[in-house]
């Protein structure tokens, strides 16, 4: 804390409604302290700001508090742009990989950071081949450099692991991604792709995507929903009822 401090901050944010983090705001010694008080800890702030409870995802939460204090310019947040060399790369990288430019690509991303948020690639694998009867489309396997995820061996499917930008380059060439609840969910959003999301433990309308075309498929009656990141089981198979969820449901909301 004492290395905070000495960076002499001039704002510091929280966007939890917990008396621990306005507290940690307070010792940090920013100038400008902005956060919620309704968790408690209010004194600990310069500016308490109250939360506005019709909108309770966490990006809302966290743009509530630019809008405050008047820091918020630009709320659809569509600034981020891929630079022409980057799209040019990744139709390079497609073309390499024998898919013409006006083939239709879906993208399928199977990881997941938190083990049970991780529908399972035997599941992903299930829904790509429905995906390669019933369409005439490509399918990229997208996976993390490192990792042991195996693409299904299918023609029209192909495994995708690339660096975060390249990454970016190759998505915004799909017309769906079929993910978790993961960072690439998120990264769709941002690139205007379409989003069908498996979710678990946690709560759509906190964390879920958010484009006007995006279909999220979930269990209701996932008794322990929303679950903690820190949960105490390793996977989706430890968790019960989220194991049991069928592909037949993800093509549905896929295909609408």
């Amino acid at each position: 804390m004492l290395a905070l401090r000495k960076r002499r901050f001039d704002w510091a944010f929280s966007g939890r409604m917990d008396v621990r983090d306005n507290f940690i705001l307070w010792l940090s010694g920013a100038r400008r302290r902005i956060g919620y008080g309704i968790g408690g800890g209010a004194s600990f702030l310069t500016d308490e700001v109250t939360p506005d409870l019709s909108r309770p995802h966490r990006a809302d939460i966290w743009l509530h508090l630019l809008e405050a204090v008047d820091a918020l310019q630009n709320r659809k947040l569509d600034g981020f742009h891929l630079t022409h060399a980057e799209l040019a790369s990744a139709r390079s990288y497609l073309a390499g990989l024998g898919i013409a430019s006006e083939v239709s690509l879906i993208g399928v991303h199977p990881g997941a950071r938190i083990a049970t948020r991780r529908w399972g690639d035997e599941r992903f694998a299930e829904v790509v081949r429905r995906l390669l009867e019933e369409t005439d489309a490509h399918v990229l396997w997208f996976s993390e450099p490192g990792t042991l995820s195996q693409a299904p061996q299918l023609k029209r499917c192909h495994a995708v692991s690339l660096k975060f930008r390249s990454f970016l380059g190759v998505l915004s060439n799909c017309q769906l991604l079929v993910c978790n609840d993961s960072g690439p969910m998120h990264l769709a959003n941002l690139l205007e792709i379409p989003v069908v999301a498996v979710f678990g433990p946690q709560r759509p309308e906190w964390f879920g995507p958010r484009g006007p075309h995006d279909r999220v498929v979930i269990r209701p009656e996932f008794s322990c929903r929303p679950c903690s990141d820190y949960c105490i089981l390793t996977s989706p198979t430890v968790c019960g009822r989220f194991q049991r969820m069928k592909c037949t449901a993800l093509l549905r909301m896929s295909f609408g």
